[in-house]
């Protein structure tokens, strides 16, 4: 009987261990980051340097691929931020 009530608390211990993954991206709405990428795309397309910067921040953080390249051409071009090839210099801003 004491074997059974070990495994049995062993099960649900793992269970409940399990469901506390949490991830920033469960933090924010996909959807909200999509929208926000998607203007923040077009804003730099139409010129808006500052408005995209402000757009792409949290997606490129995030890990949205066409925000981190976006972000990194502006850093590249000097549009809105101080021209850059520095790597780390991206890591602080965003």
């Amino acid at each position: 009987m004491k074997k059974f009530s070990v495994a049995a608390a062993s099960m649900v211990f793992i269970t409940l261990l399990g469901g506390c993954n949490s991830s920033p991206i469960s933090l924010y709405s996909d959807t909200t980051m999509k929208k926000n990428e998607y203007n923040g795309i077009k804003a730099y397309r139409k010129g808006q340097f500052e408005a995209a910067f402000n757009y792409l921040k949290k997606p490129a953080g995030l890990g949205y691929k066409s925000a981190q390249y976006t972000l990194a051409f502006m850093f590249l071009k000097g549009q809105y931020l101080e021209q850059s090839t520095n790597t780390n210099s991206i890591k602080y801003v965003i």
